[in-house]
């Protein structure tokens, strides 16, 4: 019965979308928290930054790849992300215009997390145990696509948003935080715990980037052992402190040479390598070409 019921708001949510949603990839709404995104041509798996966020898709289906992991959500699990910064490839597998992939994304604030978390004695409640992932899914329940459904009823009444968006928002948020991912962003929101000391790694991590990575300090700026540090870190990341500075690196220099015309030498420099021929082989190790020859073949797209 729920099954059903879920399938006819899913089918509510899908036409309600589509017309604010005409725009291949990103299209903004007048809520600033709510985007929708249309894919409609296969394209090669691009890599996307992290934002906390839950995607829900109304229709097909996509699959991300970070570090050791892989994920592939449909229209009945939506994609959590409670960590900023993690280096995503993302593809949509099987779309066409006549069946585009269509989705919307809510940022999530996590001062109104740590908010609702006080507000109804549910920071340290006893919730199911998940995995500490950054970037996880859960069940798209009938209760969250009601609240979601609610949510963009408002883009049809823009005069009430400023009175009612705060009041939808925090239904959702509190739909997610009693859902089975709940324990998931709680890790995340509470200053102190380990998936909340981790967010503040990657955090590090992401503005020194170009500098050499000393795990010792790192360890130190968030209060950890360096093998605790290490293990929570691929636990949440599923990459060690390392893979993810090399990541940074390599992506940001990629930018360099596609948007600001640096040759490989400069962009490599300036991303923090002393060795072109370390950057060549680990920038063709990630992206599967050297980097001439990769950005000319995106330049010709």
């Amino acid at each position: 019965m729920e099954s059903t019921e879920r399938d006819k708001i899913l089918q509510v949510l899908l036409s309600r979308v589509e017309p604010y949603a005409r725009e291949e990839g990103f299209n903004a709404t007048v809520i600033p928290e709510l985007v929708f995104y249309r894919r409609s041509k296969q394209v090669d798996a691009s890599i996307v930054f992290s934002a906390p966020c839950i995607v829900v898709i109304l229709q097909g289906h996509r699959s991300l790849k970070w570090g050791d992991d892989e994920l592939f959500c449909d229209s009945e699990r939506y994609m959590l992300a409670s960590v900023t910064g993690l280096p995503v490839r993302i593809s949509f597998p099987n779309v066409s215009p006549e069946t585009p992939y269509v989705a919307l994304r809510l940022q999530l604030d996590l001062q109104t997390i740590r908010q609702i978390l006080l507000d109804h004695d549910l920071a340290f409640s006893p919730l199911k145990p998940v995995s500490m992932r950054g970037i996880t899914a859960g069940e798209a329940t009938v209760e969250l696509l009601r609240a979601l459904r609610r949510l963009i009823d408002l883009l049809e009444h823009p005069a009430d948003i400023p009175a009612l968006y705060g009041g939808v928002k925090y239904e959702i948020i509190y739909r997610l935080l009693t859902s089975e991912l709940g324990g998931h962003l709680r890790e995340m929101a509470i200053t102190g715990t380990r998936g909340n000391r981790i967010a503040k790694a990657v955090d590090w991590i992401r503005r020194n980037y170009r500098q050499p990575l000393k795990v010792e300090e790192l360890a130190s700026e968030v209060g950890m052992g360096i093998s605790t540090l290490y293990h929570h870190f691929h636990e949440v990341t599923a990459m060690s402190p390392l893979q993810y500075q090399k990541m940074l690196r390599l992506t940001e220099a990629r930018r360099l040479m596609l948007e600001e015309d640096f040759d490989a030498g400069a962009a490599a420099f300036h991303v923090g390598y002393e060795s072109q021929s370390q950057f060549t082989r680990e920038y063709r190790r990630l992206f599967g070409t050297p980097p001439l020859r990769d950005i000319k073949a995106l330049l010709k797209r």
